[in-house]
């Protein structure tokens, strides 16, 4: 087994995320909108949704194990297709209850040096928290881009069901370049950038949110679970735009959202 292929396969699924993209915990939004359900939801969703994924396709490769779900990993048929089985429900290492099935239909365990690779993501009577998804994610290989660094675009669609029926319709392309840590077998020093945006809307009001990344976002693996640079515009229905920053590299919770040109810091969690 390559380590390198353990760093690969983590590295794509930072996409996968964003959309998972908004990626990451810091990626929640803050309630811009005070009553709407569905604008505080679309944050926790992708977080959430990222969180899974990436967890799945990583420990495929052994260097993560988590006693929630049954992996079978066909790697006979072309393409391969991995299936994890949560049952009647497991709780994962986040404390989230997951059931049903996630499907992951891929080419190539190595996407590090395979231009072109694809890993498709599917979901089968799946749920967080009794919180029903439904849809897909397609992480593709663009090979390296002109400054030498692996890049990979992310493709999701997918609709959150929530308790009380409200479904939260979300879909987005983000990019990532793989900035630093690709020569090394430390999955530490993995740096990632972020461009694209993502869109949602609700069955229950009007009410629309698109997210669109006007600065490159920095993760960096050193700083589990929050952008350290970069800035996003967010755009809510009825609602003036907001622009959030996530400050200038140093690994901490904090964001400034400035709104009517009024700066206000925010925690995220």
């Amino acid at each position: 087994m390559k380590t390198n292929k353990n760093k690969t396969v983590a590295a794509i699924m930072l996409v996968a995320v964003i959309m998972a993209t908004s990626s990451c915990q810091k990626e929640k939004l803050t309630k811009t909108v005070k009553n709407s359900k569905s604008i505080e939801n679309v944050g926790e969703s992708f977080s959430d949704i990222q969180r899974t994924i990436m967890f799945e396709v990583a420990r495929n490769l052994s260097y993560k194990t988590e006693n929630c779900g049954i992996v079978t990993d066909d790697t006979v048929s072309v393409p391969h297709v991995r299936t994890i089985d949560y049952g009647t429900g497991c709780t994962d290492d986040k404390g989230n209850v997951r059931k049903g099935q996630m499907v992951i239909t891929y080419d190539t365990d190595d996407f590090l040096t395979v231009s072109g690779a694809n890993s498709y993501t599917t979901f089968n009577n799946f749920s967080l928290d009794d919180e029903q998804v439904t849809g897909s994610f397609n992480i593709h290989n663009n090979g390296t881009n002109g400054n030498g660094n692996y890049t990979f675009t992310t493709i999701g669609k997918y609709d959150h069901v929530m308790l009380d029926g409200e479904v939260v319709s979300i879909e987005g392309q983000y990019d990532i370049e793989w900035t630093a840590g690709a020569n090394t077998t430390d999955l530490s020093d993995n740096e990632f950038t972020h461009t694209g945006s993502v869109s949602a809307t609700t069955t229950i009001s009007s009410d629309m949110v698109t997210i669109s990344i006007v600065q490159p976002l920095l993760e960096k693996n050193s700083c589990p679970g929050y952008f350290v640079s970069g800035e996003e515009h967010l755009q809510i229905t009825s609602e003036p735009d907001a622009y959030r920053n996530y400050g200038d590299g140093t690994c901490d919770n904090l964001a400034v959202e400035t709104v009517n040109g009024v700066p206000t810091q925010v925690t995220l969690d």
